[in-house]
């Protein structure tokens, strides 16, 4: 999207900020981390919120930021938060 023009870029976002998640996927039991910014403007977090609340077997990770790729932001930090829940729900897997 970088590479179209403005109006693209911004009709693009308005498009995407009015997608509703919470009929996505939220039938699936399996594990799920789901990570944003506090200022996304693709997907505020009072939409987000609701969505991880019905969301079972998740956690939710806020970030400080807007970035529209919050999971390539401090990617170090990323990995290890990605690692430990997946760490986090085989242990749960193999105990239950």
């Amino acid at each position: 999207m970088a590479s179209s023009g403005l109006l693209v870029c911004v009709v693009a976002t308005r498009v995407a900020s009015r997608i509703d998640l919470l009929g996505q996927l939220v039938w699936t039991k399996d594990p799920t981390l789901i990570i944003t910014t506090d200022d996304n403007a693709l997907q505020s977090l009072a939409k987000m919120r609701p969505y991880q609340r019905k969301k079972e077997n998740s956690r939710f990770i806020v970030l400080p930021g807007d970035s529209y790729h919050p999971t390539a932001t401090k990617l170090a930090e990323r990995v290890a938060s990605f690692l430990s829940f997946i760490a986090e729900t085989t242990q749960q897997e193999g105990s239950g």
